[in-house]
């Protein structure tokens, strides 16, 4: 039983998304067994006016996701990566493009209601405009 358990934990397919609020990351097995974690960014800044993040900060933030999945049994060997930095539009496909993770972008039309949603929370004021 141990075994079985492993094997369904053990990452095939990675993906994390970076924002100016936080980083995220999830994965998937072969088996479809997936889990998301995610931490607040650290040394937040600006740039520009703009929200922003000091790249020093980044690999504390990964490692920490790292061993978040690690200490619920995820393991990590030969898995594919994908590294999303265009803020909350990331899709995680397998080696022949199929969604894997799919995702709603802020952007999408499809997603109208999340924005209103996240208007009338008054997320606007953290992240910017959201389209």
């Amino acid at each position: 039983m141990a075994r079985t358990k492993a094997i369904a934990k053990s990452a095939a397919w990675a993906g994390f998304d970076l924002s100016t609020t936080g980083l995220a990351l999830g994965v998937r097995s072969r088996d479809g067994v997936e889990a998301f974690v995610q931490t607040k960014m650290l040394g937040a800044t600006k740039w520009k006016g703009q929200p922003a993040f000091q790249l020093e900060h980044v690999p504390r933030m990964i490692l920490s996701l790292l061993d978040a999945l690690r200490s619920d049994g995820w393991t990590f060997d030969g898995m594919s990566l994908s590294f999303s930095v265009r803020q909350h539009d990331m899709v995680l496909l397998d080696g022949v493009g199929n969604v894997v993770m799919p995702a709603l972008s802020w952007q999408c039309n499809a997603a109208a209601d999340e924005v209103r949603q996240l208007r009338e929370q008054g997320a606007e004021k953290t992240v910017g405009r959201i389209e």
